[in-house]
């Protein structure tokens, strides 16, 4: 909500307010040797300058920040399961 309040403040200025929400990103501060399914610091760079060129108003540039934006408008157990009590 924070990011849409700061877009409807600074578009009567032209000025476009882009979300990232990237999942995990393959940096030192990720704990554990896995790496797999991490995004590329390097992509996920070249993602946002891609979608600032773009006028975007948000970035999902990976399966994992898809994945969970589509669960955030289901119920929370949704995005959650062991809050179902199951």
């Amino acid at each position: 909500m924070a990011t849409n309040a700061l877009r409807l403040e600074f578009a009567p200025d032209g000025v476009n307010v882009l979300g990232v929400y990237p999942g995990p990103i393959d940096t030192p501060m990720q704990p554990g040797d896995d790496r797999g399914g991490m995004s590329k610091p390097a992509d996920v760079a070249d993602a946002v300058y891609d979608a600032v060129e773009a006028g975007e108003f948000e970035l999902l540039p990976d399966e994992m920040a898809k994945k969970v934006h589509g669960a955030i408008s289901q119920p929370v157990t949704a995005l959650y399961p062991s809050l179902a009590g199951e």
